[in-house]
């Protein structure tokens, strides 16, 4: 009986039979993993026991050390290329007088709401974040060298001045910028956030496009399309992480190429001219509401957007 077991299963025995053996481990690339450290890993630790905060305030800190170095190296990145798109005349003392004390309360906005505070997102400071960051910069004044794409997003000029080709282009970055929403929107459902996300999107447009959108002179920067997009990026997964990164040398790109321009243009370099006596508009109007006639400067009246003749905008 035995015998007949043997013959029918095999004896364990049998020479024809090879001994199951583990493939060896190959040793590690340590040029692989050189570079994924350079590549990857953060420039300062997270978290030290010289560190006098915790986590989050030592991410949001290294976040704004970053970005306030990101703006000089943008800044000759273009300056450095008189081809690429930009305001030639605009020099970087002028960023710092005019527009970096604004620009730090963005990078704090967009570090709060882009939730690069969260432990469970990656550190900023590390290299493939900043080539990510330069590569935005570079980006956004490259692909404003063809003739025909250099116009606003503002009313008048997609009326008067946007061709077939604009129109095409813009359709494409739409179509991306959805594809990505979608992204972000399915991550949300699942992970049961897509409530709360939704509604820091909601409170963030009223609180910084929907006063612009009032009137006709709004004027959609790139910079500011590029840091709102960038603030609802906030997702931990290296696809958020880095479009958030192209993003915001979209932002530094728009500051240091543009500087931050006003969102409704003219009218309110016109309405600052006026609260602070800057004498830049005429005065001593004749105003039938008040007695004060010589501090009257009468309402902005911008031009219609739908009348397009030349060099009849000023926004």
């Amino acid at each position: 009986m035995e015998g007949e077991l043997d013959e029918l299963v095999g004896s364990t025995e049998d020479s024809s039979v090879l001994p199951i053996t583990s493939k060896p481990e190959e040793p590690p690339n340590r040029y692989l993993n050189f570079f994924t450290a350079c590549l990857f890993a953060p420039i300062l630790p997270d978290s030290s026991p010289l560190y006098p905060y915790p986590v989050p305030v030592i991410k949001t800190l290294k976040f704004l050390l970053l970005t306030n170095l990101l703006l000089p190296a943008s800044y000759h990145l273009i300056h450095s290329n008189p081809t690429l798109d930009q305001d030639h005349t605009l020099n970087l003392p002028d960023i710092y007088t005019y527009f970096y004390p604004t620009i730090n309360l963005d990078l704090i906005v967009l570090s709060l709401i882009g939730r690069i505070w969260h432990p469970s997102r990656p550190s900023v400071d590390n290299l493939s974040y900043i080539l990510t960051s330069l590569t935005g910069t570079w980006f956004f004044s490259a692909v404003s060298t063809w003739k025909w794409s250099q116009h606003t997003l503002t009313l008048y000029s997609i009326n008067c001045e946007w061709g077939t080709r604009l129109f095409i282009l813009a359709g494409t970055v739409a179509t991306v910028i959805v594809g990505i929403v979608v992204k972000h929107v399915i991550d949300a459902k699942r992970k049961g956030i897509l409530k709360g996300r939704m509604l820091e999107i909601v409170v963030t447009f009223c609180c910084f496009l929907l006063p612009g959108l009032t009137t006709p002179s709004f004027h959609l920067h790139h910079w500011l399309e590029a840091w709102f997009l960038a603030l609802h990026c906030n997702q931990p997964q290296r696809y958020s992480v880095y479009t958030q990164s192209f993003l915001l040398g979209g932002y530094l790109n728009g500051i240091t190429a543009w500087g931050r321009g006003k969102v409704v243009g003219c009218q309110e370099v016109y309405f600052e001219n006026a609260i602070n006596y800057c004498d830049l508009v005429p005065r001593n109007w004749t105003n039938p509401n008040s007695m004060y006639d010589d501090d009257y400067v009468p309402p902005y009246e911008p031009k219609d957007w739908r009348d397009c003749k030349p060099d009849d905008w000023n926004g």
